[in-house]
């Protein structure tokens, strides 16, 4: 056997990371996770909120025309322009689809109020929809659409 002096270390001494390096490693890669994390809550907050106005936008059409196809002269008179009205005009499924059933079975209301105008050739309608209609009236979300509806003769 030879004896000599160790080894010293060199370019041929297994190379492997240190503690130090190992631990800022996973602490940079859990910065990102939970900033990755963060991001995903974000979109799917922005995904139903993008489902939710597309159903609206589908509810205001439907509405509007319903409200449309009436007789101009017959708009005051309709219960659901009342300011006292309280009832929801309109019951609509989780889809959007206009449904006859009761608040029980709706997912979105539709409450209509028409706003008095000087003009009697002008109205001035306000949509509010609100749901889940399951939910307590403080934990549902509501939108008001206003519209303005003219008679041409």
């Amino acid at each position: 056997m030879r004896r000599g002096k160790p080894k010293s270390p060199g370019p041929d001494r297994c190379s492997a990371f240190s503690l130090v390096e190992v631990t800022i490693a996973i602490g940079i890669f859990a910065f990102a996770i939970v900033a990755v994390i963060g991001l995903l809550a974000v979109s799917m907050n922005s995904d139903k909120t993008a489902a939710s106005d597309t159903v609206l936008a589908l509810m205001t059409e439907e509405a509007t025309t319903r409200l449309r196809s009436q007789p101009f002269a017959t708009l005051a008179a309709t219960p659901g322009f009342a300011d006292t009205d309280l009832n929801p005009d309109f019951y609509y499924s989780l889809d959007g689809g206009l449904t006859t059933a009761t608040a029980s079975d709706a997912y979105y209301s539709c409450r209509v109020a028409r706003r008095a105008t000087d003009s009697t050739n002008l109205a001035y309608v306000s949509l509010e929809f609100r749901w889940p209609l399951a939910a307590p009236s403080a934990r549902q979300e509501s939108r008001f659409v206003t519209l303005s509806m003219a008679r041409y003769e």
